[in-house]
């Protein structure tokens, strides 16, 4: 059985809803930045867009606290193969196998729930959700093949980096305790 690592996050974006109908789609509304616990930094960019946890509607409870922070890293590497390491302030994109992107959803989680002090994830369910994506995974990390040759994302790697070099981290990342339910916006 997995044993989570506890890194820091450093940047906290947060999902924006966007669709409700049926799906739930979700936009990143800033940059996310984890440092894992071996110090590398891995970043996900501000508008990345994902479905939080690909989870029957009648769990989705679940989900809510940090779950949603673990999902960013495992949605992007689910989608595009990999993520990005951030080294002295460059993005270096960084491929990632099915189980490093499963480990790295373990270890966000329970950085997240010791970091902001969420009690709603003890070690025993974020091995339980990590199980769940070894097991279930699997037929979405083989789905995604096709848009891991096309590596699409709407930015080149050049204006990743750019947008990276002027982002700044939402106050809330350094907050004691963090609110990290969805914030619901009207978009017509």
């Amino acid at each position: 059985m997995y044993t989570p690592k506890s890194g820091k996050v450093i940047c906290l974006g947060k999902p924006e809803l966007l669709i409700t109908a049926g799906d739930k789609i979700f936009s990143l509304d800033a940059w996310w930045i984890y440092e894992d616990h071996l110090g590398q930094k891995w970043g996900i960019p501000k508008g990345f867009i994902y479905d939080l946890a690909s989870i029957p509607r009648w769990i989705w409870w679940i989900q809510w606290g940090s779950w949603n922070n673990g999902a960013v890293i495992h949605d992007f590497a689910y989608a595009f193969g990999h993520a990005f390491l951030v080294e002295d302030g460059q993005l270096k994109k960084k491929e990632l196998s099915k189980n490093e992107a499963d480990d790295l959803f373990a270890d966000v989680t329970y950085t997240t729930a010791v970091q902001f002090k969420q009690t709603n994830a003890p070690l025993w369910r974020i091995r339980l959700m990590h199980l769940a994506v070894s097991l279930i995974g699997r037929g979405f990390w083989s789905k995604s093949e096709e848009c891991q040759a096309k590596q699409i994302y709407g930015k080149s790697l050049a204006d990743l980096q750019e947008d990276y070099a002027s982002h700044t981290c939402p106050d809330d990342a350094n907050a004691t305790v963090i609110d990290l339910s969805v914030s619901i916006h009207n978009r017509c």
